[in-house]
């Protein structure tokens, strides 16, 4: 899962990254919470198999503080 804690984290983040109109969203999240309603909204419960409650959303979070983009 290059890295990521599970499946379900890694997929959600490769989805979130490449997706413009969602990564542009996800960057301005600064809680957890967040990231999981963007994940909601843009993509929905069980998309592509995804199981939302697997999702480690702080992970995500702070795979965000390591980006210098936009």
């Amino acid at each position: 899962m290059n890295g990521w804690s599970n499946w379900d984290t890694w997929n959600c983040e490769l989805h979130i990254s490449n997706d413009e109109y969602a990564y542009r969203a996800f960057r301005k999240c600064w809680k957890k919470e967040q990231v999981k309603d963007l994940w909601l909204e843009f993509f929905g419960e069980g998309f592509d198999e995804v199981e939302t409650a697997n999702v480690d959303f702080q992970e995500i979070l702070e795979s965000n503080e390591d980006s210098d983009d936009l």
